[in-house]
């Protein structure tokens, strides 16, 4: 049986996210359609247990450090990070390039971990995108699941919404089929500046050893750099997961 009170809870903290890192309850009961003292009741109960905290200089609110702990939990339970760690390590300061691992999740790409080169060349932004979520269709790492999955599953997110990004995002059905078509001929994906303006990314699909699909591998680099390494990257990523599929 539902219980719509909680139901409400656990959507209020759906509200925060990489673009809304931080909101007010005023803010939250317009996404929710909630009124203020519903929300500030329940955000009030969230403070409290430490699953949220309050900025005092706005006295708006962001994810508390409890949040960590289930992170925590729920890696050492999937039992990934020791599979693909080192190995996205070894990506990085081989190739100079930002290596990433993700897991679909809700019809999502979930990124799980991220490594970074002793040192980066070109004008890269530098951060973690642990917990982070994108689409399949405008991401390396996204399409290089898409185009693993079933047809009928794939058929779904082809078919969804979707925003342009950049001028390169596919967003035509037709042309994301054909796109798909061809990850599946060449063994990777590309995203050229798909996603974001001056990145380009690799990805290529990770299965365990009953050839299941758990997720992708993907490195990224500058524009400038990534066309005239292309060949090795492929070497070294197809490398790379098969290097991984072996410690699943």
């Amino acid at each position: 049986m539902e219980v719509k009170s909680l139901d409400k809870a656990l959507k209020i903290l759906e509200c925060f996210n990489s673009t809304n890192s931080e909101l007010g309850i005023t803010q939250i009961s317009s996404m929710m359609g909630l009124n203020k003292s519903n929300v500030h009741s329940i955000i009030t109960t969230f403070e409290k247990c430490g699953y949220l905290e309050k900025n005092p200089d706005n006295s708006k609110y962001s994810l508390g450090l409890k949040m960590l702990e289930f992170s925590y939990i729920i890696n050492k339970k999937l039992g990934y990070q020791r599979a693909v760690y080192d190995v996205m390590h070894q990506i990085s300061n081989k190739l100079n390039v930002v290596c990433y691992f993700a897991i679909p999740s809700n019809g999502k790409v979930l990124y799980l971990y991220n490594t970074f080169p002793l040192t980066i060349q070109g004008n890269y932004p530098y951060r973690t995108i642990l917990g982070e979520v994108a689409d399949f269709y405008c991401t390396a790492i996204g399409k290089a699941i898409l185009a693993h999955m079933d047809d009928e599953e794939a058929e779904i997110y082809i078919k969804s919404e979707k925003i342009k990004y950049t001028e390169n995002t596919i967003i035509n059905k037709n042309q994301l089929r054909k796109e798909i078509k061809k990850i599946r001929s060449f063994g990777y994906s590309i995203d050229n500046i798909e996603h974001e303006y001056g990145v380009k990314c690799m990805g290529i699909p990770i299965f365990d050893r009953s050839s299941k699909l758990i997720g992708a591998l993907s490195l990224s680099a500058t524009e400038a750099v990534f066309d005239i390494s292309i060949n090795e990257y492929e070497m070294i990523l197809k490398e790379s997961a098969f290097q991984i599929k072996d410690r699943l």
